[in-house]
């Protein structure tokens, strides 16, 4: 009787499966794999030309290096400076030129060319607080007469078949009804069109920072995002922290050690609107400060 060989009850396709070697062997010995150390770093300047002169930074026409996000969300749309082209990157690498900021420009030191110093006194409206010692109810104060009524946001509403936006205009309201309505009680209005992206928490905190910096109050109040809240707000497309539509919202601000929040209104409008009431218009990131007769440019979060 004949034995049967083992190999005879494979059949021939599994065999050669059998004999060809693993995809993860030959794979394993070409694959490469890069330690944390060896990792490099991203740029997180770029190198830009100004178009006027700024304080801290150069004068107009320098070069000077700036954090990406600040030159994608506030010195391109202010016409601040401008992106340099790639040939003359290319001709600051060969003649080893490096973008660099003068922190010392436009900031006088009177003490390093042996002049006396001489603060003149002036007098001014808004209250001296210690920013060692300002009190919660001195920032409730603080907030208070700073905060504008209104803030307004201008996005780009999303028309489509079935839009709301498309069929009905946004109620506007105007500044002078939101300066005559009392500040504890602002009705918001229904939302109407969807827009492009959003209006957030973050957005109203960096219109009051800019607000206070420019009135020469920035660091006596620490806010966050998080003590910034909109309320009474109606849609599917809102959020707590977000809006999502055209319309009229109010917002709270919480003082820490403070009982009673600080109540005002943001109004996200259309970027016609701008037009209609000779506004400029600004990118979609910014926002104007109502009740002011300066306005303020607030860029996006990067």
């Amino acid at each position: 009787m004949s034995s049967i060989s083992p190999v005879g009850s494979i059949c021939a396709g599994c065999f050669k499966r059998h004999l060809r070697p693993s995809r993860t062997l030959l794979s394993g010995a070409h694959q490469q794999i890069r330690g944390k150390s060896k990792i490099g770093k991203k740029a997180t300047t770029i190198a830009v030309r100004l178009r006027q002169d700024l304080p801290e930074y150069g004068r107009s026409g320098s070069i000077v290096a700036v954090p990406m996000g600040v030159m994608r969300n506030a010195f391109y749309p202010q016409r601040i400076a401008d992106y340099i082209s790639m040939s003359e990157k290319l001709q600051m690498k060969r003649d080893g030129i490096v973008a660099e900021r003068d922190p010392t420009f436009g900031r006088a030191i009177p003490e390093a060319l042996g002049a006396p110093v001489n603060v003149p006194e002036t007098t001014s409206s808004v209250p001296k607080y210690n920013l060692k010692t300002i009190k919660p109810n001195e920032a409730f104060e603080l907030l208070s007469n700073s905060i504008p009524f209104s803030l307004d946001f201008y996005r780009t509403p999303i028309t489509g078949v079935g839009d709301r936006g498309a069929q009905e205009e946004p109620e506007i309201r105007t500044d002078e009804a939101i300066k005559a309505a009392p500040s504890t009680d602002i009705s918001p209005h229904q939302p109407t069109a969807n827009i492009f992206g959003s209006v957030s928490a973050t957005d109203v905190n960096l219109a009051i920072k800019t607000l206070l910096q420019n009135n020469g109050m920035h660091g006596l109040v620490v806010l966050s995002d998080e003590d910034i809240k909109f309320v009474n707000i109606a849609g599917t497309h809102t959020e707590a922290v977000r809006l999502k539509q055209l319309g009229v919202y109010q917002y709270e601000v919480r003082i820490k050690g403070h009982a009673d929040p600080i109540r005002r209104s943001v109004r996200v409008l259309p970027d016609e609107v701008a037009v209609q009431l000779d506004r400029p218009r600004l990118d979609a990131g910014s926002a104007i400060l109502d009740g002011l007769d300066e306005t303020v440019r607030v860029p996006a979060s990067a």
